[in-house]
């Protein structure tokens, strides 16, 4: 995978991740009933973990193309800081941001010495 599309792909899925806790807490505060606060709370946390799953995926095609394997586990982690340990406030953001760092960094290419002429 291509850093451009790397980097681009990685922004559109991982910009929705705020908006939808956002807009989730948003609606849950204007609903005064528990029951509907409660079905909007799991519809979120799927959304969320469609977001990370599809985060995680990105991740592993880009860890694979440059040999970093490990690339795809930040995603998980910032997925289970998001959605289970959610009173634990920016793990995540600091999760995505390892990945698209990390994710950006070209490993050096190995150049090989001009073999010397013999005399």
């Amino acid at each position: 995978m291509h850093i451009i599309i790397f980097i681009l792909l990685f922004f559109i899925v991982a910009i929705p991740t705020y908006v939808i806790r956002y807009l989730g807490f948003a609606v849950i505060i204007s609903d005064t009933t528990v029951e509907s606060a409660s079905e909007i709370g799991v519809a979120v946390n799927i959304m969320l973990l469609v977001c990370y799953v599809a985060m995680m995926l990105i991740a592993y095609f880009r860890g694979r193309k440059i040999g970093k394997g490990y690339l795809a586990s930040f995603p998980v982690i910032a997925g289970v800081f998001d959605i289970v340990l959610v009173f634990i406030p920016f793990v995540p953001t600091v999760m995505m941001l390892l990945t698209l760092i990390l994710g950006c960094i070209q490993p050096p290419k190995t150049q090989t010495a001009p073999a010397k002429p013999t005399e």
